[in-house]
């Protein structure tokens, strides 16, 4: 026979449970105040940070700015000091010249920079990676030899902040880590770095080709990128023997580069080429030519338009005949053609679609 519960084994047992009950109730109040509490000293925060980054920049000098005593007393909180310093990146990012001067300023004075550099030392590398982001937006050119040291972290986030910062404050000079990069620079990436590089110092040359002749596809892509951006012309023999690189996105953007830089050969080289290329290459010369209505290409691209083996490759080709200015020649050819020419339909897209 089963043991049967004693009366005050029963009543200890529901004790127990009104208890734990008790104690789920009191921590969800205890965690609800507390969330209600740091909701209501944002808001407070918020108006008193606001009104004091109006009044700075619209009232203050760079030699000269106003300390208010509030802002004082809460930069003893360490949630408040997180808060001030987003505030205050946010702000500089939307105000340059004295404005932007003014909220340096501002940082060094409350000793923000304090709080960027215990970011910057965290273990957690979220924390890291907004350390280097506030040191770069406040141009805290001091911390670049720590953020340096985070090019080889082992978190990818904190790497990519730290080759940002480099670039920013260094310029084409900080691309230097690209010597030695065994990563992959993604699209994006790419995009961010090369839109802090202003201008190529004039012994730039040698070190674009050795990433041109490097081993790293992303990094002979944004090589290429600099290239198209600063149009350095100089390089455009040299991209032909880059054209051989076994990876198909490098030759893609090669030939973007050759394009971009359009000097009088160019189009002549590439379609020699053309015969002994893949579809998508074949293709990106194509729409070269349109871009850079090379009219010595013509006859090419008539030939093409009636021999390429796909319908896709002879919708771009008329295309870039249109560009080029060749629209009489695909009307008439259209009027021309029987009701079932596949390329009757391939010019009824182009030519309808450009009206």
């Amino acid at each position: 026979m089963e043991p049967v519960l004693t009366l005050h084994e029963l009543m200890i047992g529901i004790l127990t449970i009104l208890i734990l009950v008790f104690l789920v109730i009191l921590a969800l109040l205890i965690f609800s105040f507390r969330e209600y509490k740091i909701v209501e000293s944002r808001q407070l925060w918020k108006k008193l940070v606001e009104e004091y980054l109006a009044k700075v920049i619209i009232e203050g000098s760079v030699d000269e700015v106003y300390i208010d005593k509030d802002i004082t007393y809460y930069l003893k909180y360490r949630e408040f000091r997180r808060y001030f310093l987003n505030r205050l990146v946010e702000s500089e990012r939307k105000f340059s010249g004295v404005a932007a001067q003014i909220l340096k300023r501002v940082f060094y004075i409350y000793h923000l920079n304090e709080e960027a550099y215990a970011l910057l030392r965290s273990k957690k590398p979220y924390l890291i990676a907004r350390g280097i982001q506030v040191l770069k937006v406040m141009r805290a050119e001091e911390a670049l030899p720590e953020i340096k040291s985070m090019l080889n972290h082992n978190h990818l986030s904190v790497r990519q902040e730290a080759q940002y910062a480099i670039v920013y404050f260094e310029g084409f000079e900080g691309l230097a880590f690209l010597d030695q990069f065994n990563g992959v620079l993604s699209d994006w990436q790419q995009l961010r770095i090369i839109s802090f590089i202003k201008q190529l110092p004039k012994d730039a040359i040698p070190r674009l080709l050795r990433w041109l002749y490097g081993a790293n596809p992303s990094v002979i892509i944004f090589s290429l990128k600099l290239i198209q951006k600063f149009k350095v012309l100089e390089l455009h023999a040299d991209l032909i023997q880059i054209l051989n690189y076994p990876n198909h996105a490098v030759q893609l953007e090669v030939i973007r580069t050759m394009f971009s830089l359009d000097v009088f050969d160019t189009s002549e080289q590439l379609v020699a080429r053309f015969p002994f290329m893949e579809e998508a290459q074949q293709q990106e010369i194509i729409k070269g030519l349109g871009y850079t209505r090379a009219r010595d290409q013509i006859d090419f691209l008539k030939k093409e338009l009636s021999i390429y083996p796909t319908q896709r490759g002879r919708v771009n080709i008329a295309d870039s005949l249109f560009s080029i200015g060749e629209f009489n020649y695909l009307n008439n050819l259209r009027l021309s053609l029987n009701e079932g020419d596949p390329n009757l339909l391939v010019l009824n897209h182009v030519l309808d679609n450009k009206r």
